[in-house]
């Protein structure tokens, strides 16, 4: 059997070749970190999560980070939601960052917009402190 060396996302490894079936499941390879294996098909990790190898689901960032690109495949590849905005987390745990609304000021990593104390306003959306 033919090896062919592939790399995905930082990551090797050697695939049986392509021009020869497989005759067992030993011939299925783990999915490669960056990418998530549903119904045997090899999907990207979708932004906003990262996805170690072996991935059936992907993993989201946690609270105050945010996944910067596709096809990450550690937590270490989450970074902290940027100053002036505020990264939510919805029922299916997608991460979005949403620019921080007049009258509040959210600094790097916030959940939510921080309120600006009394006497004080921000007039300008994407205060960031």
């Amino acid at each position: 059997v033919e090896d062919i060396s592939t790399t995905m996302s930082g990551y090797n490894y050697s695939a049986p070749s392509l021009a020869v079936g497989a005759v067992d499941s030993t011939a299925c390879l783990p999915c490669p970190p960056g990418f998530l294996c549903s119904e045997s098909i090899l999907l990207d990790c979708p932004l906003g999560f990262y996805c170690p190898i072996g991935s059936l689901e992907p993993r989201p960032c946690e609270q105050g980070l945010i996944g910067v690109h596709p096809r990450s495949s550690a937590a270490s590849d989450c970074a902290p939601c940027p100053q002036g905005k505020y990264c939510i987390y919805n029922s299916t745990s997608i991460v979005s960052a949403l620019s921080c609304p007049i009258g509040s000021f959210c600094p790097e990593g916030s959940i939510e917009p921080q309120l600006c104390p009394n006497s004080t306003y921000r007039p300008i959306p994407g205060a960031g402190n």
